[in-house]
């Protein structure tokens, strides 16, 4: 992870994932009540009698309630805090990180230990190694 902004006394951080083992720490630090910002798609409706709807990347900012972790991506779901004027503020989000999203995090208090884990993703180190195997008819590259 690769952090952009920091400041843990006002309790908000700013940071891009570069990993899926970034997507792994975040699970652990996000939390319920705290607030996320991030790019993300809305589906919008357009006209009054042949509604059309529409994707439209947006920023938007969410109250956290709950977060699902799969492989490849975190999901984080809440009400909205605040976004563009056409989306009510207190409708319901999923802002999904992946590898690539920028976001921003505000907690009430960062405690330690969320700390160390957002400073130890940023330090990992992302070398990519290569392995090989081999007896005298075989080789095994991983």
């Amino acid at each position: 992870m690769k952090i952009l902004v920091k400041d843990y006394k006002k309790n908000f951080v700013k940071a891009k994932v570069e990993s899926q083992e970034d997507l792994w720490y975040l699970y652990s630090i996000i939390e319920k009540d705290d607030i996320l910002k991030a790019k993300t798609f809305r589906k919008i409706k357009l006209g009054l009698e042949n509604t059309e709807i529409v994707k439209k990347p947006v920023v938007l900012s969410i109250k956290v309630e709950k977060t699902e972790f799969a492989s490849d991506l975190l999901r984080v779901s809440g009400v909205i805090v605040e976004g563009k004027e056409d989306i009510p503020a207190g409708s319901h989000h999923t802002i999904t990180l992946e590898q690539g999203s920028e976001f921003s995090l505000e907690k009430k208090i960062f405690l330690k230990y969320q700390i160390e884990k957002l400073e130890e993703s940023a330090k990992e180190s992302h070398d990519k190694i290569l392995i090989c195997v081999h007896d005298r008819e075989e080789a095994v590259f991983a």
